[in-house]
C-alpha cells in the first residue's frame, strides 16, 4: 500500500475514551478541547454511568450529530 492510500483510511488511529460522570458543566469545555487537537483521525468516546445531573441529556441533545 502506498502512503497515498494509507492516509485516506477512514479508520481511526486514536481512541479517546472519556468517562463521565456529574460532569455536565465541563463536557462543552472537553468535547471541544478534543475536537480541536491536531489529530483530526480519532474517535471520541464518552461513557456515562448513571450521572444525577444533566450529562446524560447534553450527551443526547448536544453529541447527537458525532452519532451518524
Amino acid at each position: 500500500m502506498n502512503n497515498n492510500t494509507h492516509r485516506y483510511n477512514t479508520a481511526p488511529c486514536v481512541s479517546v475514551i472519556v468517562p463521565v460522570y456529574i460532569v455536565e458543566r465541563y463536557l462543552h469545555q472537553c468535547v471541544n478541547s478534543l475536537l480541536n487537537q491536531t489529530l483530526k483521525n480519532i474517535e471520541i468516546i464518552l461513557v456515562d454511568d448513571g450521572s444525577s445531573d444533566d450529562t446524560y441529556l447534553y450527551l443526547v441533545y448536544h453529541l447527537k450529530w458525532c452519532w451518524r
